[in-house]
């Protein structure tokens, strides 16, 4: 498959591989199975190890105020296109190593110690990275929440541009080498770099490399 073709047969997760995030700061947003993620770059890639692959580069914790710790994790995805891997695929991601909670039975609040903080930032940390190949990239968009597309902005009428330079410059140089013999105009074609790099079906060379605007120059099909 082409690249695009890959990025939209994985943008779209199914409504059943997402959460409706209802606490913190991403309240109203959705959360993705990772389960979906590795299921969806299998389907398209092949197994783990085999189709696509991930190093950890780095792991480390950062301090945070009031006693807190974060921690990330750094790792390289890799995913493979008939017998070659692709370069290395970034992604960062993190989660709360040492977390400030509220006690329930008073008014004060403890420090938390999370156990499983580097494997959910691992899994984090391959979202990011499989997300830029296009995996659950709908949502990521706005585009997609479980049931739905959002509505999108009208498609506009594409602008039509008029001709280039060298396009004007081509056409009137070609009319302007009918009067001229092919060895002429085989002369001035090769004078402005022009090289014979095939042959159309009828037999003749094939031009490439031609400055038309400094042959139509030279011909006085245009100004100067």
């Amino acid at each position: 498959m082409e690249g695009l073709e890959i990025y939209e047969k994985m943008a779209q997760p199914p409504r059943d591989a997402l959460r409706e995030i209802r606490g913190g700061r991403l309240a109203g947003m959705s959360d993705i199975n990772p389960q979906w993620r590795y299921r969806i770059m299998t389907e398209v890639f092949g197994l783990c190890g085999i189709g696509w692959k991930y190093i950890v580069d780095r792991t480390w914790t950062e301090q945070g105020a009031d006693g807190e710790v974060f921690c990330f994790v750094q790792v390289s995805l890799f995913i493979k296109q008939g017998d070659e891997w692709s370069e290395p695929i970034p992604g960062v991601g993190g989660n709360m190593l040492i977390s400030k909670e509220r006690n329930r039975s008073s008014e004060g609040s403890h420090l938390y110690n999370n156990d499983e903080a580097f494997k959910m930032s691992l899994t984090d940390a391959l979202g990011t990275a499989m997300q830029r190949i296009g995996v659950a990239a709908d949502v990521y968009a706005g585009k997609w929440d479980g049931s739905k597309y959002a509505q999108s902005e009208p498609q506009r009428e594409p602008v039509k541009l008029g001709k280039s330079l060298e396009e004007i410059a081509k056409e009137k140089a070609m009319t302007a080498l009918l009067q001229y013999s092919p060895e002429q105009r085989i002369e001035y074609y090769t004078k402005h770099g022009g090289l014979i790099i095939g042959k159309t079906p009828d037999g003749k060379g094939r031009w490439s490399g031609i400055d038309w605007v400094a042959l139509a120059k030279e011909l006085g099909a245009i100004n100067a």
